[in-house]
């Protein structure tokens, strides 16, 4: 399948092929990311490219699959791929799309980053206030060198191999000990098994909904 996550309407399509009569989804894996040089409004709605494809388009992921997640025996779970490189989202969660702000790709990055891991938080409260047994966490997989991404940020100092942090990701997606553990937070570690940490700089739940504003 193909997708323009900085389309709202591609996504919706996308959500509505695989919802299918008996389908059931036990995991979905947001990974995607985009960090342009300058600041690049979506062709789609004008809205700044990282954050709707690092944040927004997580969110509407959530969104259109969780008929097929709530459908998954056992529990599903959302696998956010986040970042440690974060910083602080602005106060009030003012100009998050740079419109008034001087643009800067490595700042913009690291509020998307932020962003993803207080996305995360939020649909855990929100799933744990519904009843629902969805797992929603989020995790670094690693600083990976060499990736375009990395390229693209000047930041080109990682040592894991992209093999490793694909194992982390599987980690969460599969490991029977995380069955039901929403809301947590994976950072960078050696081990095979992620340590979980406490996220220190995500002090907003409420994005799903600010999402849904935009």
């Amino acid at each position: 399948e193909v997708v323009d996550l900085s389309n709202a309407m591609s996504i919706t399509e996308l959500c509505s092929r695989i919802r299918l009569p008996g389908n059931a989804l036990h995991a979905l894996v947001n990974a995607a990311v985009a960090a342009p040089a300058a600041r690049t409004p979506s062709a789609f709605d004008g809205t700044e490219t990282q954050w709707s494809v690092n944040v927004l388009a997580y969110h509407r992921l959530i969104v259109g699959c969780s008929f097929l997640l709530a459908k998954a025996d056992g529990g599903a779970r959302v696998v956010n791929v986040s970042s440690d490189y974060v910083a602080d989202l602005p106060v009030g969660l003012l100009d998050l799309q740079y419109s008034s702000r001087k643009y800067d790709a490595k700042k913009a990055y690291a509020q998307s980053k932020a962003a993803c891991r207080a996305l995360s938080w939020g649909w855990h409260e929100r799933l744990i206030k519904a009843g629902s047994s969805i797992g929603v966490m989020a995790l670094h997989p690693g600083s990976v060198a060499g990736t375009a991404l990395s390229r693209s940020l000047g930041y080109n100092k990682g040592k894991q191999p992209p093999k490793l942090a694909g194992l982390r990701v599987a980690s969460c997606v599969a490991d029977p000990l995380l069955q039901g553990l929403g809301g947590k937070w994976f950072g960078d570690s050696s081990c095979s098994r992620p340590a979980t940490e406490t996220p220190g700089q995500c002090k907003f739940m409420g994005l799903p909904e600010l999402c849904e504003q935009l």
